[in-house]
Parts: structure tokens; sequence; C-alpha cells
């Protein structure tokens, strides 16, 4: 069963299996990643630093260097509303 959520930020849980969940709904996915190795000479200012990433349910993609501002994007691209699927 689907429910249009529209989550505030102490609501929203990361939890440790990559889901993103609203209460009892998932929301979305995320992820952390390392940035690979760029040009061999010239090496990328973020190479080695980690991302997360987002994937919500309306179709969003947000990522950010820090996982507490992952949080605060994924609420203001759910301001309009976010369908959450049930769990039991």
């Amino acid at each position: 069963m689907e429910k249009i959520i529209y989550p505030e930020a102490k609501q929203i849980i990361l939890s440790n299996d990559g889901i993103i969940r609203v209460g009892k709904y998932t929301i979305g996915i995320w992820s952390k990643d390392y940035i690979g190795g760029g040009f061999h000479y010239r090496p990328s200012p973020n190479e080695g630093r980690a991302v997360y990433m987002a994937n919500l349910n309306n179709g969003s993609v947000v990522q950010t260097f820090c996982k507490s501002e992952l949080r605060q994007m994924i609420l203001d691209e759910c301001k309009d509303g976010v369908s959450g699927e049930y769990n039991d």
C-alpha cells in the first residue's frame, strides 16, 4: 500500500541496510561510495572522498559529501510529498 508522505527532518531514518524510512514507510534507498582516481599525473581534489547518494521514490536523485547534509537534501526534495511503501 502506498501513501503520499510529507516527512520532517527528525522522521527521516537512513538505516544501515541502505533504505530511507519515515516511520513504517520506505521512501527510497541511499548508498555511500568513494570517488575513484582521476588522471594519473593530476589527481582530482576529491579523490578518495566519500559521496552519499539517495534515490527517492519520486524520481529524485541527490548526492553530497556529508551524511548530515543528505538528510536535509532529502527533506528539501520531499517538500511536495513523496510516495511511501508500507513495511511490516
